[in-house]
């Protein structure tokens, strides 16, 4: 495969792909919410919004990366721009779990405070280390397990949530909302666990792009149309499944 300074040119054509898609999708929930008005719709729309501009970010990354003319043992691109991206990842974590504060828990703010403050720690923890010093990325590896916690915690309450909701009713357009909304948190879940992997094998051994790599970024397509259809639930799709 045609590798530039350490960046596979699958690499930022998956992310660049993955990215459009995701924007989609944005402009369809925000589309919705001017439409509606609702505070929840707002809540997802900024999520996904955050989730799509770190996507887009680390897309912009590899493709600097891999078209300048660089010395890739000393200049990364690809490293600031994905540190930069996960601070976009825990904003987008907080607003996740607004929408299912809206949703599932009343909006009640003893929930959301806890969730904003340590997802606010990632963001400061983040931002220091953000470098286009090569090995910038791996360096922060626990950072990226704490943020990796942080969100692992909001999609088992998103699941939980979700399931628990989906046994109170047996019409099938709710049904099949609150289980693709379950779907969205399992697959970020496995987002995250790839992406673990795939830094462990850097931190480990030097080499990155792991088949782990580009399983997060599936992962993360999955997942956001799962959510996007499970909360939006456009017409067509409403068509679909009755």
């Amino acid at each position: 495969m045609l590798s530039r300074n350490n960046v596979p040119i699958l690499a930022p054509i998956v992310e660049t792909i993955v990215a459009i898609f995701m924007f989609l999708l944005v402009f369809s929930v925000w589309k919705r919410y001017l439409k509606r008005k609702k505070e929840a719709t707002a809540h997802l729309a900024i999520c996904f919004t955050s989730y799509a501009t770190g996507m887009l970010l680390t897309a912009i990354g590899k493709w600097l990366q891999f078209g300048l003319d660089i010395d890739p043992e000393v200049t990364s691109y690809a490293d600031f721009f994905i540190l930069l991206a996960y601070t976009f990842t825990a904003l987008s974590n907080v607003f996740l779990f607004a929408f299912t504060n809206g949703i599932f828990l009343n909006n009640k703010i003893k929930y959301l405070i806890p969730i904003t403050i340590l997802n606010s720690i990632s963001i400061g923890l983040f931002i220091p280390r953000i470098s286009i010093k090569q090995g910038s990325y791996a360096n922060a590896f626990l950072i990226v397990l704490y943020h990796a916690f942080n969100s692992i915690i909001i999609m088992v309450i998103l699941i939980w949530l979700s399931l628990k909701e989906r046994k109170k009713t047996k019409e099938i357009i709710p049904r099949t909302g609150f289980l693709l909304i379950s779907l969205y948190g399992f697959f970020i879940l496995l987002l995250f666990l790839s992406f673990g992997i795939d830094l462990a094998i850097v931190s480990t051994t030097g080499k990155g792009y792991s088949l782990f790599y580009y399983l997060s970024w599936f992962f993360a397509l999955v997942g956001l149309v799962s959510g996007y259809l499970g909360y939006i639930m456009p017409d067509w799709f409403r068509k679909v499944i009755r």
